[in-house]
């Protein structure tokens, strides 16, 4: 959609107020029409718009599959366990998924915390069609081909076939070379960083078989849980703690959903402009934080939802899917064929394209603040209330929805290419001036 589209419609739920929602409505019924219309397919619909409801008991069918793989000795990790022997891991609900992978909250005891019972949620790649053993066995010969050097193989024996700690450490470093650009220490050891301290379980010397590499690759092949613990130490991501073949289990931080709700405008509830403001701010010093890493981070899916809260109020990012360091983002916007800049997009991550060879050039001209600013503080025509900083106080509105429209809007040109990036002066701004209107509801 035109962000013309989206930065009217902010500016009108500033001005408007409560007694005008009806005028509102109508125009956020005929700018939906509209998108409609100019949608390129009903993918991008169900990307954007729709979220594909859980079903339970295919989720608990999902963890039934799980449990028969570790029981019949086809899967091993840390998780297994508790959730299929202990009873320390019990489900609570399926929730919201996309299309492409499982989310599950549950109850969970000693693994993820031994003082006391926490939720936590369980996480796995979703294939279409497919069980959790056919993943598996594709995890597998997948493993083996790059082992072999070989485009394919067609069978493999779980016991028989014997993989050294070198040869497994050799592909996990190419891979996190490939997507990351990252380089493990001198002296790091990479299977306990991917996997855990307990990796040497399975191992006799520095041999393995198959039951234990499938596992482990099943695992690190999904970017979510390879990029929580890569960059564990920055604290941006949710921590993981365990695995039982393909499936993981992380700490679970509630996220902005409530403040997500298509239409939400129409509702009498919704939080005091101090809580908004704080969580606007913890949002910028996740931005912050994540600017100043060693490995630029590209969060090309930005929305409320995504963003997830410890109790201390501490940002991370719950729904890594799409995000991607320098090296994978470059490769993926250039394998993209193109015929205007609009389509060199990676979901939020927009590029350019080159008209002479029709492919997307290995670059982004946006980035996550501006996103930030137009998605979750203005807000989409389907964002809550015109977004996260909807109606601020009437001494502070003027100055804050002048810097979130010239955040979300701003372009710079540097030669030829105009840029979407507003830096660090603009985020301060920011911070700066919502942290005054907290003070200033005292």
């Amino acid at each position: 959609m035109p962000s013309f589209l989206y930065k009217t419609q902010w500016n009108m739920i500033n001005v408007l107020g409560k007694r005008k929602k009806c005028m509102l409505t109508i125009l956020i019924t005929c700018t939906f029409i509209y998108w409609l219309l100019n949608m390129k397919n009903v993918q991008n619909l169900k990307q954007h718009v729709l979220v594909e409801p859980c079903d339970d008991n295919e989720t608990k069918g999902v963890i039934s599959q799980i449990c028969h793989l570790y029981k019949a000795k086809e899967i091993v990790g840390d998780l297994c366990a508790p959730l299929c022997e202990n009873n320390l891991v019990t489900y609570t609900k399926c929730l919201n998924y996309k299309y492409s992978k499982y989310i599950i909250q549950v109850q969970c005891r000693h693994l993820c915390n031994t003082q006391q019972i926490v939720p936590a949620v369980l996480k796995m790649k979703r294939i279409n069609g497919s069980n959790v053993n056919d993943y598996l066995v594709y995890s597998g010969l997948d493993l083996l081909a790059l082992l072999s050097k070989r485009s394919s193989i067609a069978s493999y024996n779980l016991q028989e076939y014997i993989i050294t700690s070198r040869n497994l450490s050799i592909l996990t470093a190419d891979l996190l070379k490939n997507e990351y650009g990252f380089f493990a220490r001198e002296g790091q050891d990479i299977l306990s960083l991917l996997w855990g301290d307990d990796y040497a379980d399975y191992f006799k010397g520095t041999k393995t078989n198959l039951l234990f590499a499938r596992s482990y690759w099943s695992a690190v092949k999904q970017n979510e849980l390879r990029i929580s613990r890569i960059f564990d130490d920055w604290d941006v991501f949710p921590e993981v703690y365990g695995t039982c073949g393909p499936l993981y289990i992380t700490e679970h931080n509630p996220s902005l959903k409530s403040l997500d709700k298509y239409f939400s405008f129409l509702r009498a509830e919704f939080p005091p402009w101090n809580q908004r403001a704080k969580l606007a701010i913890e949002i910028l010093h996740f931005v912050q934080k994540t600017d100043a890493m060693e490995h630029s981070l590209h969060l090309c899916d930005i929305k409320s939802p995504h963003f997830g809260f410890t109790v201390g109020n501490t940002v991370k990012f719950i729904d890594a899917e799409t995000v991607l360091a320098d090296e994978a983002f470059n490769r993926d916007m250039s394998a993209l064929k193109c015929n205007a800049h609009k389509d060199c997009a990676i979901f939020d991550c927009e590029g350019l394209c080159d008209f002479n060879t029709h492919r997307c050039l290995p670059m982004r001209i946006n980035n996550n603040l501006q996103t930030v600013c137009n998605k979750v503080f203005r807000g989409t025509i389907f964002s809550s209330v015109g977004g996260l900083l909807y109606s601020p106080p009437h001494k502070f509105a003027e100055k804050i929805i002048s810097l979130i429209n010239h955040c979300a809007d701003m372009e710079q040109k540097e030669g030829k290419v105009v840029l979407k990036k507003p830096g660090q002066e603009i985020l301060s701004d920011l911070k700066q001036i919502l942290m005054e209107s907290i003070d200033g509801q005292h």
